[in-house]
């Protein structure tokens, strides 16, 4: 064994790469674990880390068993790999091809590990690029080993079918034998099916199979034997008895249609049995969720005061202040001062994944604690809660409505609070950014004095103006919202068959305060881009959009479940109301079923409506669907009410 000390040519990364292949044998599940216990002595014996450090033989040596432990151990084979293991066994590949193959994998690996361009999240299009490397040096091998079978007068020919269930196997079928006809089926090496063509290649390949008993490997005297009995026609025999075989079992569902079919009953029983199984699992599910706008209906009846008040305003001031300050701190316009994170993380082909997570985390959590906490605690103290400074403001202004001037003041709070909270976390980094750019753009500055008045305007003043006015805008619409509450409350309740005008009670508030307040914050918000659209760019308005349709689907999505399921179960005790409702959505659900089995209606949802009729087709169901859903949760809530009418969720 030769020693050297040239230290020079020692990866920077061998400590980390030592450790990291250790914790991978460490990390084998207990069936590969006796593969490499031999390979785990070696890490522990002559290649110690030390040994590595100042051996090249024994360092190169250790690279390449790393490389082909990574190349071997996959729990999930790779595309290359699973090709390269398939062409091997169907004698495509020979021995030496396979190990020149895998040989190279090993080698483009270990020169990846080397580089420190193979482990980890930002390593994964080096991974990617390998892999696509792979398949390109095995296409190439297919290519050259046909090349050589045709130079001695063999050729590698293969038949594909492809999907498109009976109609594919079918057609399939008729390919067969015009092949058999013309004595080209037995020319072919290989079958390749894709999902209907699957039915008719996995019955040709049976037949080849079992036409010798005595045979049971593939031979093409037994695939000559099928060609000639594909095109077999006599007159007491139109067709070989396989091909009838296949025909009488083609709707292979159920076999033997008809009322009296024992195929047909089994196929009932068998959809009935997996159906009742989903149902099973999914309906309690479902239910458990829709009993949490009923809890908090039982949560606001409880009307606490004093201390528990207090934590809602806290929790709605932390949740509202958080969430504009997140707002801000993910503006891509603020992306060279922000602590939040902006350059998004792709997948293992270099696609960019979804921003949503980011949107839903950062921002919609928080907003929607500010809304549940601030509706519950408006519900509690119905405005009989006043801070000193709207006292102090109301004598100055000499008015007695104090309750304007506290949501006003809370609007304020959360605007401007969360917008100089984001801006304190991002000051440093501002400062620093700023020095840099001002060098650069030195020469370009207006030194006028009404220059100088606009740009400390644009910087500094024009986006907290624009706060000031959103938080006092938004102060006034939350006050127009509490002063009709009651208005709202009573038309919904007359709706409903019950007319209430003395108070409004804690089923609307769980129904609509959250959503109301959300919506005002929303038109805010929307007045805030508004004054500040000469000072904000494109990229700025398009996160403020996604947000904004974020925060609708929210506003929508739950005041339509918990109306359905607080006051939907009521329809069905009033006269014509209910049977009208029970009528639409039992058709609603039928209709669905009936478009969703139909083959008239496209599997793809990017497929556009060509005629009236396609159109028809594509909108029925689309508005079929969500009333039969509506139905549903209807239908579920008004069952876990007969379960639950006489339990008490919450005591004080």
């Amino acid at each position: 064994m030769e020693n050297s000390n040239n230290t020079d040519l020692v990866p920077k990364n061998l400590s980390s790469d030592f450790s990291l292949f250790k914790r991978k044998l460490e990390q084998l599940p207990e069936n590969l674990r006796e593969t490499y216990r031999e390979t785990r002595k070696l890490l522990e014996g002559e290649m110690k880390l030390e040994n590595l450090r100042s051996d090249d033989v024994e360092r190169d040596k250790f690279y390449r068993l790393f490389a082909d432990f990574i190349e071997d151990s996959n729990l999930v084979k790779m595309l290359y790999q699973n090709l390269l293991e398939e062409y091997f066994q169907l004698g495509i590949f020979f021995q030496d091809d396979y190990s020149e193959l895998k040989t190279n994998a090993s080698e483009k690996i270990e020169k990846l590990i080397r580089a420190g361009k193979w482990d980890g999240l930002e390593n994964s299009a080096n991974r990617a690029n390998f892999r696509f490397e792979m398949l390109n040096l095995i296409r190439a091998k297919v290519h050259e080993k046909s090349v050589e079978r045709g130079k001695n007068g063999e050729r590698i020919a293969a038949v594909c079918f492809s999907g498109g269930g009976i109609r594919s196997a079918t057609f399939g079928l008729g390919v067969l034998q015009g092949l058999a006809k013309h004595n080209l089926l037995s020319k072919f090496d290989y079958i390749s099916t894709v999902s209907g063509g699957g039915y008719i290649g996995s019955w040709l390949s049976a037949w080849i199979h079992r036409i010798d008993e005595n045979k049971t490997d593939f031979t093409n005297e037994k695939a000559q034997k099928v060609e000639k009995k594909l095109i077999l026609q006599t007159a007491d025999l139109p067709e070989p008895p396989e091909i009838t075989h296949l025909r009488s079992y083609s709707n292979y569902m159920s076999p033997r249609p008809g009322l009296f079919s024992a195929d047909t009953w089994t196929l009932v029983a068998v959809y009935l049995r997996n159906l009742l199984l989903n149902w099973t699992v999914f309906v309690p599910l479902i239910a458990a969720f829709l009993i949490l706008p009923k809890m908090f209906v039982t949560f606001i009846g409880l009307n606490y005061s004093g201390f528990w008040q207090y934590v809602l305003l806290g929790l709605a001031i932390i949740g509202g202040v958080g969430g504009v300050l997140n707002i801000n701190a993910m503006r891509p316009s603020f992306k060279k001062y922000s602590w939040v994170d902006q350059t998004y993380k792709t997948d293992n082909i270099g696609i960019i994944k979804s921003v949503e997570a980011k949107v839903l985390g950062w921002v919609l959590v928080w907003l929607i604690v500010l809304a549940f906490c601030i509706s519950t605690f408006w519900a509690w103290n119905r405005g009989s809660f006043h801070t000193p400074f709207s006292q102090w403001i109301g004598s100055l202004l000499n008015t007695q409505n104090l309750t304007l001037i506290d949501l006003i003041l809370f609007s304020e709070l959360l605007f401007l609070g969360g917008y100089f909270l984001a801006w304190a976390f991002m000051l440093r980094k501002f400062i620093r950014v700023s020095r840099r750019e001002k060098k650069k753009a030195k020469k370009q500055t207006d030194k006028s004095l009404w220059g100088k008045f606009k740009h400390l305007y644009r910087v500094y003043l024009a986006e907290p103006v624009a706060s000031v006015v959103s938080g006092a805008v938004g102060g006034a619409l939350l006050y127009l919202v509490v002063k009709n509450l009651l208005w709202m409350s009573s038309g919904l309740y007359e709706i409903f068959g019950n007319r209430v005008v003395d108070e409004v009670t804690p089923k609307f508030f769980v129904c609509f305060g959250a959503p109301l307040f959300l919506l005002v914050f929303l038109l805010a918000a929307t007045l805030f881009i508004g004054l500040a659209v000469r000072f904000t760019d494109d990229e700025d308005r398009e996160w403020m959009a996604r947000l904004g349709a974020w925060v609708l689907m929210v506003i929508i999505g739950w005041s339509v479940i918990s109306t359905a399921v607080i006051f939907g179960p009521r329809i069905f005790e009033l006269p014509w109301k209910g049977s009208l409702f029970a009528s639409v959505g039992g058709l609603s659900g039928l209709l669905t079923l009936i478009l969703g089995f139909s083959n008239k209606t496209s599997a793809k949802e990017d497929d556009q409506p060509k005629n009236k009729k396609s159109f028809l087709m594509w909108f029925a169901p689309a508005v079929a669907a969500p009333i039969f859903v509506l139905f549903l949760v209807v239908l579920i809530s008004s069952a876990t009410n007969a379960l639950t009418e006489n339990v008490q969720i919450f005591k004080r």
